[in-house]
């Protein structure tokens, strides 16, 4: 099995593990931010896949009651409002990596916001998102003081079709494990 790995001033690591030879990795280095995207270009059968794991800026906000009462709204405000620029700068950087290869692409990972904002809109372009597809329910991945959200996403471009998506109930981080099963339709 093949895998890549990258580090950011060694505080955030992404993987992508394969079965299939890694032809070539790199990483999209985040500005001031401890987070990053890795890709790897992955040769299945006669074509060459890029797939992207990339974790978004983080909001750095402690989801109790308790911790939000003591932030002074302006200061949240503030901390939000931070998160979302870096979030749209990060997700320029994908876009304009993703523009620069022809090769059929998957981005799966942390965008640390949901399916209404602007930085998944941005990411997501045209390609399909395997909840949309084939998901059901809440697609939990993250709990927000009980309210359930979906900040983890999987996006494909039309080179694939999804086949099932599943999200898991087992909770291995402060995330929930999420999982679709894809066909390649070469053009």
């Amino acid at each position: 099995m093949d895998f890549v790995y990258g580090a950011y001033d060694g505080k955030v690591i992404q993987s992508i593990f394969s079965k299939y030879p890694i032809v070539q990795v790199d990483s999209l280095p985040f500005k001031n931010s401890y987070n990053n995207a890795v890709f790897a270009d992955i040769l299945f059968q006669e074509d060459t896949l890029r797939v992207y794991n990339i974790h978004l800026e983080s909001f750095k906000i402690i989801p109790e009651i308790d911790a939000l009462k003591e932030q002074e709204s302006s200061k949240l405000f503030s901390k939000t409002n931070s998160a979302l620029q870096k979030q749209y700068d990060q997700g320029e950087l994908i876009r304009q990596n993703m523009a620069e290869t022809e090769h059929p692409k998957i981005v799966v990972g942390d965008f640390n916001n949901t399916q209404y904002s602007k930085v998944y809109d941005l990411i997501k372009g045209n390609f399909s998102d395997s909840y949309h597809e084939k998901g059901s329910g809440f697609g939990k991945t993250f709990d927000l003081m009980g309210f359930p959200m979906r900040i983890d996403h999987i996006l494909l471009d039309d080179s694939f079709e999804v086949l099932a998506h599943k999200n898991f109930s087992e909770k291995l981080s402060d995330h929930y494990p999420v999982k679709a099963v894809l066909r390649y339709r070469p053009h």
